[in-house]
């Protein structure tokens, strides 16, 4: 239970290596519990044998994403306090995306130009690159202790 305690706590610092690893493992564990449910609660299409993409696929991406999100979100924030950085930084990224979002909706699959898409990407892209390889500040700061190393 104490890396449930770690994964969703808001306070203190974490350093790029660990902020990459254990993205990767939270992303992998919500995406591993989406096929569960996937594979038990959702029938084939007869005529496809595809999985149908219905209410109940997209219920079983938010009931396993979700929680994933919050911990991903709380790891980011210690791993901008791990720069001097405040977490409400993320709100701009949350801005961001919400705008792709909404262009998306007002103008239905523009998303699915490749060139669009790697280019409305590459700002997210560019700041989790950043994320992960710019160096914390030395020693204490304001939201802790330097993590180990």
């Amino acid at each position: 239970m104490r890396w449930i305690k770690f994964l969703f706590r808001w306070d203190g610092r974490i350093r790029g290596g660990q902020l990459l690893v254990l993205a990767f493992a939270v992303e992998l564990f919500a995406t591993l519990l989406m096929m569960a449910l996937v594979f038990t609660f959702l029938d084939r299409d007869p005529g496809t044998g595809a999985w149908r993409g219905d209410e109940t696929f997209y219920l079983a991406v938010a009931v396993s994403h979700v929680p994933a999100w919050a911990a991903m979100a709380s790891l980011v924030a210690r791993r901008l306090h791990d720069l001097g950085l405040s977490a409400s930084w993320m709100c701009a990224v949350f801005a961001y995306v919400g705008l792709l979002c909404l262009f998306e909706f007002a103008w239905g699959n523009s998303l699915n130009n490749t060139w669009l898409g790697a280019a409305l990407a590459a700002p997210i892209f560019v700041a989790a690159i950043w994320l992960v390889a710019a160096p914390g500040e030395r020693g204490d700061n304001r939201y802790g202790s330097a993590p180990i190393a």
